[in-house]
């Protein structure tokens, strides 16, 4: 629980948008990271690595980050964020043959939501105060499509 925002509320005991993705975070990534922060005007991105997404000079609308699953010998983890308001971004990741997505909006694509969707799901606590089974979706589609303000 931090100053004035919570992570589960104090009035109804659900959890908050920064709950969810730290419990995700938890679950699924490791501690080691595997490389760079990638973004489009940061100096030390690789060159062939050009994303078309910003409106100038030091704005980026898409961060990349990838770290080892916590299942070391799993699959990276690829933690991509979406901040352009309007856009969509679609990326063809080809590391692999199979994924598991887990898309993250706020309900209605607002960024302001208290609401937190899961691959097109709202997360929900049950009634008990219980957590619901957070699963992935699978795909061996390599095309990634991320809705505006997404992670």
């Amino acid at each position: 629980v931090g100053g004035y925002y919570e992570l589960i509320s104090h009035e109804t005991m659900k959890a908050r948008p920064d709950y969810w993705i730290a419990h995700l975070w938890k679950k699924l990534v490791g501690t080691k990271v595997i490389g760079p922060i990638i973004s489009p005007s940061r100096k030390d991105s690789p060159d062939e690595y050009t994303f078309g997404c910003c409106e100038g000079v030091g704005y980026d609308t898409l961060l990349i980050h990838t770290f080892c699953a916590k299942e070391e010998r799993s699959n990276p983890i690829f933690v991509i964020t979406n901040i352009d308001k309007k856009s969509p971004f679609s990326l063809n990741i080809t590391v692999g043959t199979h994924m598991t997505k887990y898309i993250l909006t706020g309900k209605g694509g607002r960024r302001d939501s208290r609401s937190v969707v899961l691959n097109g799901n709202q997360l929900l606590t049950i009634e008990n105060g219980q957590l619901p089974v957070i699963v992935g979706e699978d795909t061996d589609d390599q095309l990634i499509t991320l809705p505006p303000v997404s992670i």
